[in-house]
């Protein structure tokens, strides 16, 4: 778990020495805390993190899906698009090959 992430997560209007983290071998703590705010416990600075986690996950899936959408997109319908547009095949070719590859990588 990364405490620094997680604080400035849940306390995003923190200013620099609102706490001070330790490490003594077993793993980094909270050793001073100067926010009126309680001081979170370490369960909750966990479940913030899992949820930290949980974003970056979806953030990186959607980015995945997004480039892998706009690799075929390059392939597949900007051709079409560009032959509809010299009038070589209806517009309708390349607006069911951007349906297509949308369903297929949803």
């Amino acid at each position: 778990m990364n405490i620094q992430a997680t604080l400035l997560s849940l306390f995003p209007d923190a200013q620099e020495g609102s706490w001070t983290l330790r490490n003594d071998g077993a793993g980094p703590y909270i050793s001073a805390w100067n926010l009126s705010a309680p001081c979170p416990t370490p369960e909750a600075l966990a479940q913030q993190w899992a949820t930290i986690q949980a974003t970056y996950e979806t953030q990186q899936a959607l980015a995945a899906r997004d480039e892998a959408r706009r690799a075929r997109y390059i392939a597949e319908s900007d051709p079409l698009h560009f032959k509809a547009l010299r009038g070589e095949i209806p517009m309708s070719e390349a607006i069911a090959k951007v349906a297509q590859i949308r369903a297929e990588i949803p």
